[in-house]
């Protein structure tokens, strides 16, 4: 079994060649790793963010797409012989939300994607933004209005107080903020979790 790196903005980003490295598939997609400031990195740096053109998509062209993720271009060549770029990825740069353990002066890591996860499959939300506000409380701010606002605040708050419950988390309080525009980015990508 081999590794792979992808996104949901494009799936096959880089995979493992058989003497363990990532390659970019520099033929379908453009990655180039960026500091804070957006600025180009060079090779043996980690970045803070990679930025993601996809060439392959005619339909939603992404052009220097924010994805978030920290990488390192190694700019060495592999044993493998590929041309395509090696790369290393570190991971996500999100911030991860720590709430009180039920193992009294521990704490619990939830993580960014798996909270975007549960709101988005098990609720139906997709324009949404969760804040941490205190120890163990979680805003959620989302755009809808009136009953339907409601309704989407209440299965959050049920899918998201269980979720942390399984995470070994004490119980944690989700407060709806209905009417609210979700922030993005200078990409146009929304802010879905915030410290």
């Amino acid at each position: 079994m081999r590794n792979s790196y992808g996104a949901s903005e494009f799936l096959p980003l880089a995979w493992e060649c058989a003497h363990g490295h990532l390659h970019v598939n520099e033929d379908w997609a453009l990655l180039e790793p960026v500091d804070e400031k957006l600025r180009p990195l060079p090779a043996g740096v980690r970045s803070h963010s990679v930025l993601l053109t996809n060439l392959a998509n005619l339909v939603q062209p992404l052009i220097r797409y924010d994805l978030g993720d920290q990488v390192t271009f190694t700019g060495q060549r592999c044993a493998c012989g590929s041309a395509l770029p090696v790369i290393e990825v570190e991971g996500r740069s999100d911030d991860v939300m720590q709430v009180p353990s039920q193992r009294k002066g521990q704490k619990v890591s939830l993580l960014p994607l798996a909270l975007c996860t549960v709101v988005e499959e098990e609720c139906g939300l997709f324009d949404f933004q969760l804040q941490q506000q205190g120890p163990s409380t979680l805003v959620l701010r989302i755009p809808l209005r009136g009953e339907a606002a409601e309704a989407a605040i209440g299965r959050c708050r049920d899918a998201l107080q269980h979720f942390a419950l399984l995470q070994g988390a004490e119980p944690i309080r989700v407060l709806g903020e209905p009417g609210c525009d979700v922030p993005r980015g200078r990409s146009g990508k929304a802010c879905r979790v915030a410290l």
